[in-house]
This record gives structure tokens, C-alpha cells and sequence, in this order.
């Protein structure tokens, strides 16, 4: 009797689903700090509130303050922080949602106080 899943086709079969990427959204966005652009401040998609756990994705923001990242699908909250520059960013919208679409976010820099 033949048995199209023979041995070899089972390893590939299975090589193919492990190889298979999850779905990936797209996180598009700008920073300003007082509407001015923010460059080479680094984005970071949290897939909680807590920001001291490690980003799921970032993301540089180019000279006019843009950024762009790929993450699966999920909620994630989105946070800046630039200690050099002395401020740090965040979405008004977190947790965005990211699914088939590409999402749109802006990050509001605010100046963090000299100590």
C-alpha cells in the first residue's frame, strides 16, 4: 500500500511550519517634542505596560522624526526615552493594536527636568 507521508515528507512537512514566520504588522510613526521632529531617538514596542521589560521591536527615528518597525500581531505600548537629549516619548494611544494593517503612531516627547 503507498503512504504519500513517508519519512522525508514528514521532515519537510515539519521544517516548513517550524520555518513558517508569525504574522508581522507594521508600526509606522513620528516623534516631535513642541511639534519640532526628534531624530536618532530609539522607539521601542512593549507588549505590556512595563516598560522595563526588553522591547519586543525598535526602531531609530530618522532626521524628520519618523520611524518604522515590524512586530507580530498584538497590543503593544510604544516609549521613547533619550537620556542625552534629556527627554523621553510615548503614545497618547497606548496599547495599539497590530494586526493586518499597517498602524499609525505618534510619540509627544516631554522634556524630563534637570536634577
Amino acid at each position: 500500500m503507498f503512504n504519500p507521508w513517508t519519512a522525508e515528507l514528514q521532515r519537510l512537512f515539519l521544517l516548513l511550519l517550524v520555518a513558517t514566520p508569525a504574522a508581522a504588522g507594521i508600526i509606522e510613526g513620528r516623534v516631535v517634542l513642541e511639534e519640532e521632529p526628534v531624530a536618532a531617538i530609539r522607539v521601542g514596542a512593549y507588549p505590556s505596560g512595563d516598560f522595563s521589560a526588553p522591547a519586543t521591536a525598535t526602531a531609530d527615528s530618522d532626521e524628520a522624526g519618523y520611524f518604522r518597525m515590524e512586530v507580530p500581531d498584538g497590543f503593544y505600548s510604544l516609549y521613547a526615552r533619550d537620556p542625552d537629549k534629556k527627554m523621553f516619548a510615548f503614545c497618547g494611544r497606548n496599547p495599539v493594536t497590530v494586526g493586518a494593517e499597517p498602524v499609525w503612531a505618534g510619540l509627544q516627547g516631554v522634556p524630563i527636568a534637570p536634577e
